[in-house]
């Protein structure tokens, strides 16, 4: 791959004084236009690729999985309904056949649908036979062999479709009213008795947030059905979590730590009261930018005096819950850094920042950098108004050296040519023994607790 960018971009950019006969050709030299252009291209892209061949050979409960809530819906389109509604109705037939079409567009590991019905039980017949007819072969309807006591892996699941109805708590009246979700989900009812830990983390309906502002409780849970229509923090950080290699499946194993809970051996060499944590340390180095958008909303006759602010998040992070830290401050430095403020220039600002984190944690494959591009208001003081742009990654899907990242919007949408030239380094991670963290019961609990277990 280097070696074909490497000689296209030399012939590209070679100097008009350059002959140009095969001689030539076999002495390729890089100019200085060609090693930037090189510099700012895909090719030199911070993500790690996905593989061309890979399995995932895991059971299905070992997995994060990507996951949706009311995809379908962008903007005043209408929900999915049936029967004496207000809202404008799709058919169900219609959403089930729209999904079989692209259902595996981007990736051929399985998908699921999770359905919140309140049909009565003819209308939900129908829907059992549209889906069949639609899906056909691609529909799981019976348990695999040899999945009796175990959930099968997304491999063995290829092209497969599984469904999830959400049991009804009431009696539904006889109207027909249906509410669908793509790829939000919990796990198959035939499935249930072998995943324990397969709950399901759902954003409130009346909430146009994408579900929370911490990634702590969604690292635990396998699916996690966020508002993909607000591109907020929990959606920065889902969609850094499948970006990369494997993950681009939609499927990210989770950390050992996670998947072996109930598993893990009790470790004689640990003192009482120590854990044992990994320390992981990198350095950021953010250079310059490239072609920063110009906001609408900043008037013409004033100027961009922009900064980038470099953030990181991690599954443990409990800065919303400043009480309850389970680590001592003195352990991690900050987690947030800014550069200096370029005047007037958001062309090709130079920023030369260079930063140094250090995170001690339990999970170290879930630590997660933001970038976010800020402008300041006169050229000299920091703010906390929004950003103009951001990037999100998760670092163990970070290339390391002298890379180009992409800058979204806050819709998601990738800039066309903004972007950030950064150098990253990750060191090596190490181990280190820390006190446990002591936590009173206080006295409600205490009280509870003796009334259980003297009554």
């Amino acid at each position: 791959m280097w070696e074909k960018q490497f000689a296209y971009l030399s012939r590209r950019y070679r100097p008009d004084a350059v002959e140009t006969s095969d001689a030539a050709d076999d002495m390729l030299v890089m100019s200085e236009a060609a090693f930037v252009r090189y510099l700012t291209s895909e090719t030199n892209s911070a993500i790690i690729p996905e593989p061309q061949n890979y399995t995932l050979d895991r059971p299905m409960n070992e997995y994060i999985i990507s996951s949706s809530h009311n995809t379908y819906l962008l903007g005043r389109q209408p929900e999915v309904n049936h029967g004496r509604t207000l809202t404008t109705s799709i058919s169900f037939r219609e959403v089930i056949a729209t999904i079989n079409k692209y259902a595996f567009v981007k990736s051929r590991f399985p998908l699921w649908i999770s359905l919140e019905v309140h049909c009565n039980h003819n209308q939900q017949a129908v829907m059992v036979n549209i889906m069949k007819e639609a899906f056909g072969s691609r529909l799981v309807t019976e348990t695999l062999e040899n999945c009796y006591d175990k959930l099968p892996s997304p491999s063995e699941l290829m092209e497969r479709i599984l469904i999830v109805k959400k049991p009804q708590t009431k009696q539904e009246p006889p109207a027909s009213n249906f509410r669908g979700r793509r790829r939000g989900n919990s796990l198959n009812s035939l499935l249930t008795r072998s995943m324990t830990d397969a709950a399901m983390l759902m954003p409130s309906q009346s909430l146009p947030q994408s579900l929370m502002r911490s990634p702590s409780p969604s690292c635990r849970r396998p699916m996690v059905a966020l508002n993909w229509q607000t591109f907020d923090l929990g959606m920065q950080v889902n969609r850094a979590m499948f970006d990369g290699g494997q993950g681009f499946s939609g499927y990210v194993l989770k950390p050992a730590e996670l998947r072996d809970i109930e598993a893990l051996p009790y470790n004689s060499e640990l003192p009482g009261g120590k854990k044992e944590r990994s320390v992981v340390s990198f350095t950021i180095d953010v250079i310059s930018a490239q072609r920063l958008r110009r906001p609408v909303s900043l008037p013409a006759n004033k100027a961009m005096n922009p900064y980038i602010e470099v953030e990181v998040f991690h599954a443990s992070d409990k800065r919303e819950k400043r009480n309850e830290s389970a680590l001592p401050r003195e352990l991690d430095p900050p987690q947030k850094f800014r550069t200096n403020i370029v005047r007037e220039n958001g062309f090709n600002p130079m920023f030369d920042g260079h930063f140094k984190f250090k995170v001690t944690k339990k999970q170290p494959d879930l630590v997660f950098v933001r970038w976010s591009v800020k402008l300041s208001n006169d050229g000299e003081n920091y703010n906390d108004r929004p950003a103009v742009a951001t990037y999100t990654a998760k670092l163990s899907n970070l290339k390391q050296g002298y890379r180009t990242l992409p800058l979204l919007n806050d819709a998601g949408d990738q800039y066309l040519f903004s972007k950030l030239f950064c150098k990253i380094k990750v060191d090596s991670i190490e181990k280190m023994i820390i006190d446990a963290p002591c936590r009173a019961l206080d006295g409600s609990k205490i009280k509870g607790l003796s009334g259980k277990a003297f009554s």
